[in-house]
């Protein structure tokens, strides 16, 4: 069995730094809490709950000197104020790719433009981007989300949640200039490409190595939208992709003795679970010699 690993892969940049900071925090010691898991990978946020950092899904169910993590996909200003309010720390871990896009959605609200989202409507970075936008943004996954649009303003900005499909977010943006340019109504449209070089780029490599193995595995969490989003280019050219966690959801079954098995992990899987696939993966082969 040949093992071919994909260029990126591993923690990208936004879900290391929000790993540290955690790590930092709860070296130090304290009552530590995030709203909702601060990354999409359920292995890495056991480990972190084993050093003290506690999921919670209300903020209401914290005291005052508490400590709030802010997750790696942001948070609504609406829960961060009341926070602020209420006596609790916090302390910001959003991927600052995630954090430009709330800037941009905040700026082109206080300019007036009516706000457009490109992405996954119940991800918690988009409906932190609607909050962003005050709470008014429309969220679009597909061409069918477009033909139900309904503007207030005559100025249109459209950006995209940082882990979307470039292909998709070009598709969509492209029908939404079609759709706005040919209604006099409208003074201004800005389109800002706000996906991370880093979800680009593992979108790029997922499609290179599907060009030359015989089955894929994408490691990820389940919830990781951008893990999805992998096992999903790389099933268009290799039907036997499957999307796994961790080691042991490895069939041995699903490669053969001379095959290429390509690895591609989302950006919130860790080294450790990468490491563990892969010698589970020499462990098989070499009972198939």
């Amino acid at each position: 069995m040949k093992i071919k690993v994909a260029k990126h892969i591993g923690f990208c940049f936004g879900v290391r730094r929000a790993v540290n900071i955690a790590e930092d925090a709860l070296n130090k010691g304290g009552r530590f809490f995030c709203l909702g898991p601060i990354i999409h990978n359920p292995q890495e946020v056991k480990r972190l709950y084993k050093k003290g950092l506690r999921i919670v899904n209300n903020v209401n169910v914290l005291s005052k000197g508490d400590t709030l993590i802010i997750r790696s996909h942001g948070l609504l200003p609406e829960l961060i104020k009341f926070a602020k309010g209420h006596g609790i720390q916090l302390i910001d871990a959003t991927c600052p790719f995630v954090k430009k896009a709330q800037n941009i959605c905040t700026m082109l609200k206080k300019e007036g433009f009516d706000v457009i989202v490109v992405g996954d409507k119940h991800h918690p970075e988009v409906k932190a981007l609607v909050g962003f936008a005050g709470g008014e943004a429309f969220v679009v996954e597909n061409t069918r989300d477009i033909e139900n649009l309904k503007f207030k303003n005559k100025k249109i900005g459209v950006l995209a949640q940082t882990t979307q499909s470039r292909q998709n977010f070009q598709e969509l943006g492209a029908i939404l200039l079609k759709k706005c340019n040919n209604k006099a109504e409208f003074d201004q449209i800005r389109v800002f490409n706000t996906i991370c070089a880093d979800s680009a780029a593992r979108q790029i490599n997922a499609k290179e190595i599907s060009s030359s193995c015989d089955a894929i595995l994408v490691i990820g969490g389940k919830d990781s939208a951008n893990s999805r989003r992998l096992a999903n280019i790389c099933k268009r050219s290799v039907p036997h992709t499957h999307h796994i966690e961790v080691a042991g959801d490895i069939n041995p079954r699903w490669s053969r003795k001379d095959d290429c098995v390509g690895i591609v992990s989302g950006a919130s899987t860790p080294d450790w679970i990468i490491k563990d696939v892969i010698s589970k993966l020499k462990a098989i082969d070499s009972k198939k010699k």
